[in-house]
């Protein structure tokens, strides 16, 4: 289980997560949803190390990552796919790809490269052309199969269909689903609701920085009056 307790992290003097608690359990899609400003991608960038707690943990199975910088927590098993891909735009395909390989540490590298290039073999047609010429769901698929380099237990995935074409995000729902049946734990912060109904096992809302309702999809079809409250569709 991936554990945020009570979790406070603020940007200078501007506290943006109160007391903030949240469960990602393993083979499971979880989607934080919430207006622009509540706190989503901060609390991911908690996660990862990337912003200091204020106060409360976090654990991952039980080990506490609160205080680790980022590269520990990516060693430990944690993917991430930050909203905007975050590409080395001057680099190629492969050389993103290897920039994954090397977080983890370089064991069995040709055995994952082959299966990331299973997944997006999209990109294995443009393994030698640089990122920044790929287009928007192609940098998608690319930074996705980074954070898959890693052959994470948990992956976390913000904005990941943002500006992409129906066929695209259709890529990016079919890999969220793959890991989920291989028992990753999948934290997904999404603001296209057909995207979260298709995927997401259950949503978890955030308002103002402080921890809402957490409900089942199936509850949250039966009643779309929670999105209409937290994020106003």
């Amino acid at each position: 289980m991936l554990a945020l307790e009570n979790i406070d992290v603020s940007y200078g003097n501007a506290q943006v997560l109160r007391g903030f608690s949240l469960l990602v359990a393993p083979g499971e899609i979880t989607c934080l949803m919430g207006r622009n400003g509540a706190g989503k991608t901060t609390a991911m960038k908690a996660i990862m190390g990337l912003l200091p707690l204020a106060g409360g943990q976090i654990t991952m199975d039980g080990k506490n990552l609160s205080d680790l910088p980022a590269h520990k927590v990516a060693s430990m098993g944690i993917g991430y796919v930050p909203q905007g891909r975050r590409l080395f735009s001057e680099l190629t395909v492969m050389q993103n790809i290897e920039i994954g390989l090397m977080a983890r540490g370089g064991a069995n590298s040709a055995e994952i490269r082959a299966e990331v290039l299973d997944i997006f073999p999209r990109l294995r047609e443009r393994r030698d052309q640089r990122a920044q010429t790929l287009s928007g769901g192609e940098q998608q698929m690319l930074a996705t199969a980074r954070a898959l380099c890693l052959r994470p237990d948990y992956l976390l995935l913000d904005e990941p269909t943002e500006g992409l074409q129906p066929s695209m995000i259709a890529s990016i729902r079919k890999v969220a689903l793959q890991m989920k049946n291989k028992g990753v734990g999948v934290l997904l912060v999404e603001q296209r609701v057909e995207a979260v109904l298709s995927m997401a096992d259950k949503v978890a809302f955030i308002e103002n920085g402080e921890a809402k309702e957490v409900v089942s999809v199936k509850e949250l079809r039966r009643d779309t009056a929670l999105l209409q409250r937290y994020v106003g569709v």
